[in-house]
């Protein structure tokens, strides 16, 4: 773990990290990453890039309701 790898199409080095999530989630991951044609580690990073113009907070109140049945 916290080895670099060479560059990427982002212009900087990777490097190895850990994440805790639900079985559903890595599954769900999983899925979206294969439908995309892109690994896990390069779908966190175009959603990364992305966060700043999702509002985290709103969706998932939203997601926590819906499991809720609320």
């Amino acid at each position: 773990m916290g080895g670099r790898s060479s560059h990427t199409p982002w212009g900087s080095s990777k490097v190895q990290r850990t994440i805790s999530v639900t079985d559903e989630a890595w599954e769900l991951w999983t899925e979206a990453a294969e439908s995309a044609g892109i690994n896990r580690s390069e779908q966190f990073e175009v959603v990364a890039r992305k966060l700043s113009t999702l509002d985290i907070e709103d969706m998932r109140s939203e997601l926590l309701s819906e499991m809720q049945g609320v």
